[in-house]
């Protein structure tokens, strides 16, 4: 059903044309940093027969204390953005869970302005919530400085 070489070939001419500076981190996996947000893009198939899908992944914060206020405000606010939603991961260590931002689109038709406009919003929305999050509960940005 999809062609991830085509799709692939795709979405590396459209961050080229759009966002100069992005890095390659390994076939079908592309990365550029917006503020403090590190966002990563990969293109995914399980099958040859089965489409192909661009995941938008942000991790918000790393080492985050596990506390029922964090589950809460995840719970509540996950679905407030138009591009991306919030989810919790277990953390490196007991007591402490990693804050993410997803989002997913489907590759096999994918165009310019769908891509780009996915990967500026996810990146934008990212690099404002991981200060928000951190200010309330704590945990490590990606980039610090």
């Amino acid at each position: 059903m999809g062609d991830l070489a085509m799709v692939l070939q795709k979405v590396e001419t459209y961050l080229k044309d759009n966002f100069g500076d992005f890095v390659t981190e390994g076939e079908g996996t592309y990365s550029l940093r917006q503020g403090s947000a590190k966002v990563t893009i990969r293109a995914l198939q399980s099958d040859d027969d089965e489409p192909v899908y661009i995941r938008l992944r942000v991790p918000l914060l790393t080492h985050v204390p596990n506390e029922p206020e964090l589950h809460q405000y995840v719970a509540f606010h996950s679905d407030d953005y138009l591009f991306g939603h919030l989810s919790l991961r277990a953390g490196d260590e007991d007591g402490y869970v990693d804050v993410g931002f997803t989002y997913t689109l489907l590759g096999d038709d994918l165009d310019e302005s769908e891509l780009v406009t996915a990967v500026a919003s996810v990146a934008v929305s990212a690099d404002s919530l991981d200060d928000l999050l951190q200010g309330t509960f704590g945990g490590n940005k990606f980039f610090e400085d």
